[in-house]
């Protein structure tokens, strides 16, 4: 892989942490992550900028890392939810997930998707 492949906003799976400097650092294995930024300016930074799993923080992925990560093509999958009150509350969601994903994968997705997007809580009744 030459950074010239890489764009801005591509996924890419952490397949190999421990050939990553900092990688451990932020990431595990099998972590499917965003690039940031592709630096290629021809002054000695040729290195990826690549958000961890939260999009709070990033690190560098040097040319000589790469063997530590992996390309992934991705596949666009339409979540949506609906809920009965009387508002017809409905909320929907373009998810991107790697195009090997089983049905049982994406379904797992699905119902975690779900759970984020509701807002409940649980205390005890006296």
């Amino acid at each position: 892989m030459k950074i010239t492949d890489f764009k801005i906003g591509e996924k890419i799976k952490i397949i190999d942490v421990d050939s990553i400097k900092q990688g451990s650092m932020m990431w595990d294995n099998d972590d499917i992550v965003e690039i940031k930024n592709v630096e290629n300016d021809g002054e000695g930074y040729n290195r990826l900028d690549v958000w961890d799993m939260d999009k709070t923080l990033a690190e560098y992925i040097y040319p000589d890392e790469f063997s530590g990560i992996e390309r992934l093509d991705m596949k666009k999958h339409l979540f949506h939810i609906s809920l009965n009150f009387a508002a017809g509350v409905s909320f929907e969601d373009i998810i991107e997930l790697p195009d090997t994903y089983t049905e049982e994968e994406i379904e797992e997705e699905f119902k975690e998707w779900v759970w984020d997007q509701l807002d409940t809580f649980r205390y005890e009744v006296k």
